[in-house]
């Protein structure tokens, strides 16, 4: 998984870490490499402070499938208290938003899924649910919600990148869907990255310091290289 934001200051928030997420290029505050499980972020146009810093939790999560699982999946990310959760390989037929949940606490899900194989989804908890102000399913493969915290906007992906064995002309709609989406973010607004983008980017940087966070393992392939 890789998380990438993009911002004027954060700083680190102590809490239980969610696995693989990373800093992918320094920032004021926290260097690659670094951890980023929970983060206060503080953004500013024209020298002004935009927002007061706040935490907010992502996570991602290849489910398998959502059917069936759905209580399951809040059920964690309850316990694991995050915030804005990206899905992926949910199996849901069509596209469509519901609530998910319990009295306890439920969160409200946006997905894409085509012909039930693969799909992806983002879920929201309720109480952040009037910060969203608008959803795009641009594929089977890549949805984005867009939220707005004060005049600070947070564009979150969700992405499930075709397997190796899929044809090139899949994969390079599914980049250019995420690169597209991440070049229409303003200066002043928050990227976040999530999903399962299926390649090994390496333990090594080697010549991708800049937004390779040191944290992987083995030995780079061809996917991992279009990742990075």
């Amino acid at each position: 998984m890789a998380l990438s934001i993009r911002q004027k200051r954060v700083r680190r928030i102590s809490g239980d870490p969610v696995h693989g997420v990373v800093v992918q290029g320094p920032v004021d505050g926290l260097a690659t490499g670094t951890p980023l499980y929970s983060v206060a972020v503080q953004g500013t146009i024209d020298g002004r402070t935009t927002c007061r810093p706040r935490g907010w939790r992502f996570g991602t999560w290849n489910v398998g499938t959502l059917t069936g699982r759905s209580l399951e999946v809040v059920e964690e990310l309850q316990r694991r208290m995050v915030d804005v959760a990206a899905l992926q390989e949910i199996r849901w037929k069509g596209e469509g938003t519901r609530f998910v949940g319990a009295k306890s606490g439920r969160y409200k899900l946006w997905w894409k899924g085509d012909d039930g194989t693969g799909g992806v989804g983002v879920m929201v908890r309720e109480e952040l649910v009037e910060k969203v102000l608008e959803v795009r399913r641009r594929s089977n493969g890549v949805i984005v919600v867009v939220m707005v915290f004060g005049k600070v906007i947070v564009r979150v992906i969700s992405g499930y990148a075709p397997q190796q064995s899929r044809k090139e002309e899949e994969k390079d709609r599914f980049y250019d869907d995420v690169s597209d989406e991440i070049g229409q973010a303003g200066l002043n607004e928050f990227v976040v990255l999530l999903g399962d983008l299926n390649g090994h980017v390496g333990a090594d940087a080697d010549g991708y310091e800049g937004v390779h966070g040191g944290w992987g393992y083995g030995i780079r392939n061809e996917e991992g290289r279009r990742v990075l």
